[in-house]
C-alpha cells in the first residue's frame, strides 16, 4: 500500500542507503524470489535498517525471522492449485486460477490433481481444468502432478503420522515424492 511505501521510503531517506539497492529493486515489490529477498534484507541489515512486514508479522531485526522470510518468499514463487475430479473442486480451482491470473498475471500457477482413481483419470481431470483455462483465460497452468487415491492416507491421518513415513511405498506417497522432486529440480 502507498502509505507503507512512503513510510519505508521516509525511514530509508534518513540512512545512507547505496543507490544500487534502489536501482536493482523497486520498493513496491520487495523482491523477485527467495534469493533476492534474503540478499536485500541482509544488505539493509548491514546498514542497520531492519524491515518489519506487518502482514506477516516478521521483523528482520530478529535472527529467527530469516527462516520465516525464506519460507514465505519461496512459497510466493510457485502457486500450487490442488483439485479433485469433483465438479465443485474443479469450479473452485478454476475460480482461484482466474483470480490469481487477473490480479497477479506473472504468478507461476501449477496444478496438482488429488485423489485420482488412476493416473489416467487424474490426467482427464487436469485436461478438463486446462480446457477451461485455455478457452476462457488464455492461460495454460502446467500439471505438477497427480496424487492417486490411497486408503492408507486415512490411516496415516488417524495415526497423526506423515504418509511418507508410515507408508513410504504407497502409491500416494510415491506421487507426493515425485511432485516434491519436481519442485526441487525446477
Amino acid at each position: 500500500d502507498v502509505e507503507t511505501e512512503i513510510g519505508i521510503k521516509n525511514r530509508l531517506d534518513k540512512f545512507p542507503v547505496p543507490e544500487e539497492i534502489w536501482d536493482e529493486y523497486h520498493i513496491s515489490r520487495f523482491s523477485r524470489n527467495t534469493t533476492d529477498c534474503l540478499e536485500l534484507v541482509r544488505k539493509l541489515l548491514a546498514l542497520r535498517i531492519p524491515i518489519y512486514f506487518e502482514k506477516e508479522n516478521i521483523n528482520t531485526g530478529s535472527m529467527e525471522s530469516e527462516l520465516f522470510l525464506a519460507i514465505l518468499s519461496s512459497m510466493a514463487e510457485k502457486i500450487i492449485v490442488l483439485c479433485t475430479d469433483e465438479p465443485t473442486s474443479l469450479t473452485d480451482a478454476y475460480a482461484f486460477i482466474k483470480i490469481m491470473a487477473m490480479q497477479y498475471p506473472k504468478s507461476d500457477l501449477n496444478v496438482v490433481v488429488n485423489q485420482a482413481n488412476s493416473i489416467r483419470e487424474g490426467q482427464r481431470t487436469y485436461d478438463t481444468l486446462l480446457k477451461a483455462c485455455t478457452n476462457f483465460l488464455k492461460i495454460n497452468p502446467p500439471l505438477l502432478g497427480i496424487i492417486r487415491r490411497d486408503t492408507r492416507v486415512r490411516d496415516a491421518i488417524r495415526n497423526q503420522t506423515p504418509l511418507i513415513n508410515r507408508f513410504p511405498t504407497s502409491e500416494a506417497a510415491e506421487d507426493v515424492i515425485a511432485i516434491a522432486r519436481k519442485l526441487i529440480t525446477e
